[in-house]
Order: structure tokens, then C-alpha cells, then sequence
């Protein structure tokens, strides 16, 4: 596919997404709201609903490369446009799919597809690191644009199973919802520790801050009192700084 028929696709596939996330919050699919789902299956890994305010940031910085995209023309970006164009296409289909299955509780399959947002943008993620130059100031604008975005999909990802499983009665082995809400917090925060040193990206780390930040501020709605739940996510959000601080002493 040419590069200028991509540019012209990944506006169409940004554009449709910011439609159907439009109709979705405002209860036109299925006559719910997006977060009533949740509601419905309440976990204590779901982070308060300010926290969800980043995809402001993210679609904001989403449109930033879409202009970016046509401004100016040259070999290297030409090729970046190729490289990200099919990926970025996908995963803009991927997340209009995604919205109808929850707003329609097909949950399950909902995780599946979750799964396929994820890899798009590792997938996107991958391309920056390796095929732009480091001194290209756009770079900056791409990592932050795929990074946030990976990171809160880190998050999501979990938090979309946790409801999945919170929908069918699973009985967690016989442990307590508080034992595993911590363990996965953890396992959480070891993923995207690695993936922010390995695609030398602060902003994938900052997403996953913020919504471990959600969840301490969630817990303190409900409690007095600080909870395990929020010593957890406080505790491991240290590692994600650190990753954060570690993949800032690296060029690229």
C-alpha cells in the first residue's frame, strides 16, 4: 500500500475510533455506558474513574501524529509511515471490535481481542525503537503517542480479564480476591518494568504509574484506611519508576 493511501487510512481508523468511543460513553451501544460493565462485575483492581481520563492524552497525542504524518516528507518518515501504517489500521479496528463485544458482554471474546490490541502496539512500539533515527525530534512525539497507549493496555488488558472472570464466578482457587488483585498488580508491574527498559520508553511506565495511582485512589473512596490493595499498588509501582528512571540513561 502506497504510503499516502496509509496516511489517508490511519485518519479514516482514528477517526472511526473516536466515533464509536463517542457512541459507546454515551450509551448508543446497547443502551449502556462502557463503564457499567465494569460496574456490574466490581473488582478491586478497576482504579478510580478519573484515572480513565488519560485516553484524552492518548487520542490527543494520537491526532498529534496524524498531523505529524503530513507535514513535511522525507525517506525516513516515508518508510516509519509504512512500517506503523498496517499495525496502527488494525489496532484502530481491533478496538472498535473490542467496544461492541463489551457493550455487549461478550466478555470472553473480549479478552481475545484485548490480546490483539496489545500486540499491535508492541508491534508499533517495535518499529519505533528500531526504525527511527535517534535525532529525529518526531521520535519523542511517536514514543510518547504508542508508549502511553501501550502501557494503559498493559493495565487494561488485566483489568479486562479480572472482570471476565468476576462475570463467570470463578472462585480463584479457594484465595482471596485481595491476594490475587496484589498478584497480578505485581505481575503487572514486572511486565511493564521489562517492556519500558526494553523499548527504552519512560512513557509506557507512566501510563501503568497512573493507573496503579487510580487504584490507590479507588481504594481510599471506599476505605478509611489504606488497604493491602493499596500498599500493593504503591509497592510496585517503585519497580515501573525505576525502569522509567533506568530507560531515560539509554539514547535511542
Amino acid at each position: 500500500m502506497k504510503t499516502n493511501t496509509l496516511r489517508i487510512f490511519n485518519v479514516v481508523a482514528l477517526v472511526a475510533v473516536l466515533i464509536i468511543n463517542y457512541l459507546a460513553t454515551g450509551a448508543y451501544i446497547n443502551g449502556v455506558k462502557t463503564n457499567v460493565i465494569s460496574d456490574k462485575n466490581p473488582n478491586e483492581f478497576a482504579p478510580a474513574g478519573i484515572t480513565f481520563s488519560i485516553w484524552g492524552v492518548i487520542y490527543s497525542l494520537l491526532i498529534a501524529i496524524l498531523i505529524w504524518q503530513f507535514i513535511s516528507k522525507n525517506s525516513l518518515k516515508e518508510e516509519v509511515i509504512d512500517k506503523i501504517g498496517f499495525w496502527w489500521i488494525a489496532n484502530s479496528a481491533l478496538n472498535v471490535i473490542w467496544l461492541f463485544l463489551w457493550h455487549y458482554e461478550l466478555l470472553a471474546v473480549s479478552v481475545l481481542v484485548m490480546l490483539g490490541i496489545l500486540f499491535t502496539l508492541v508491534q508499533l512500539n517495535t518499529v519505533i525503537s528500531m526504525k527511527i533515527a535517534p535525532n529525529i525530534p518526531a521520535k519523542t512525539l511517536l514514543k510518547a503517542g504508542f508508549g502511553v497507549y501501550l502501557g494503559w493496555i498493559c493495565i487494561a488488558t488485566i483489568a479486562n480479564v479480572t472482570t471476565w472472570l468476576v462475570s463467570i464466578g470463578w472462585n480463584a482457587f479457594g484465595f482471596s480476591a485481595t491476594f490475587w488483585t496484589g498478584s497480578l498488580i505485581g505481575v503487572g508491574s514486572i511486565i511493564v518494568s521489562l517492556i519500558t527498559i526494553k523499548f527504552k520508553n519512560l512513557f509506557i511506565g507512566a501510563a501503568v504509574v497512573w493507573a496503579f495511582i487510580g487504584i490507590i485512589i479507588k481504594q481510599n473512596q471506599l476505605h478509611s484506611d489504606f488497604t493491602p490493595i493499596s500498599w500493593a499498588a504503591m509497592t510496585w509501582a517503585l519497580p515501573v519508576v525505576i525502569a522509567m528512571i533506568y530507560s531515560k540513561t539509554f539514547k535511542s
